[in-house]
């Protein structure tokens, strides 16, 4: 088996295979740090432990939000757009299941759009106003969800994430490329203010690492390091063809072998010295007396 792995074709062969092999490694590797996502984890823990700060700072309209500023807890001042406001389900907070109400903040700085995660609530016919005029809001900066899994079909004004691909057409004003868990508000009208709070739930902010593993990275991991076990079991399979067949080659019958002088039966006896068969020797030898 080792001559026939060591021809040159099939080591040169083994080694596109040794390429593939570390190139699906490599893949693998990835996705599973993307699985994982240790860094980003470790960058948002690292956020949260800062002290509150204007969003200006960390955050402008139509720019991806930095490692520095995902999990940062910030304030923005302005009003809030009921006319825009979204529900985005299901959610479950505790054992209820249920939607959170996003409504956009226009930022007194620039006018731009900010999505905030105002709360929770169970009945979407009893969806607390957000506080009129003038409003501070303290929360965690959060960057947006992707899409879902399968396509899902919402009555207007609802929606299956917090997809700011979507909203971007939804909201034709500038936009963050974030949104803000809202942990605080503070409004000039304080009845206002109250009711909301007593009539919806906020929603707490994600903790950093708490998110565990992307179970569909994982299985794209898996995914590469199968491939990579594949081709190196098709090659051994390609030499070990080879090989069985190299050696049916060599074992075949040779007509001039010594084993065919053992005849079997029903076979002719093999001639002797003289280069007669004995049958042949018995009938000389009859004629001869």
């Amino acid at each position: 088996m080792l001559r026939t792995a060591i021809k040159p074709r099939w080591l040169a062969l083994l080694a596109a295979v040794v390429a593939v092999i570390v190139g699906f490694t490599i893949l693998g590797l990835w996705q599973l740090d993307v699985a994982t996502s240790s860094a980003d984890r470790e960058a948002a823990q690292t956020a949260q432990t800062r002290g509150v700060v204007a969003l200006p700072e960390v955050a402008r309209p139509h720019t991806e939000l930095g490692a520095d500023a995902v999990g940062r807890f910030v304030v923005a001042r302005g009003r809030y757009d009921e006319t825009k406001q979204i529900l985005v389900l299901p959610r479950r907070l505790g054992d209820d299941v249920g939607m959170w109400v996003v409504t956009p903040l226009v930022v007194q700085d620039n006018g731009a759009l900010l999505p905030v995660v105002r709360g929770f609530v169970t009945d979407p016919g009893r969806v607390p106003a957000p506080p009129d005029g003038p409003v501070t809001v303290t929360g965690m900066l959060a960057p947006g969800e992707g899409p879902p899994d399968r396509p899902v079909t919402l009555p207007a004004g609802q929606l299956p994430k917090v997809d700011l691909s979507l909203l971007v057409n939804r909201w034709p004003e500038d936009l963050y490329s974030g949104f803000v868990f809202a942990t605080k508000e503070e409004s000039a009208s304080a009845s206002s203010a109250t009711g909301s709070a007593e009539a919806i739930r906020r929603v707490p902010p994600p903790q950093a690492g708490s998110t565990g593993v992307a179970w569909r990275n994982l299985a794209y991991a898996l995914q590469w390091w199968l491939f990579a076990g594949f081709a190196v079991y098709m090659w051994w399979r390609m030499v070990g063809e080879d090989h069985r067949r190299t050696r049916g080659e060599g074992t075949s019958s040779d007509p001039g072998s010594p084993h065919d002088a053992d005849a079997g039966p029903g076979q002719s006896a093999p001639p002797d010295a003289s280069g007669e068969s004995p049958a042949t020797a018995d009938r000389h030898a009859a004629k001869g007396r």
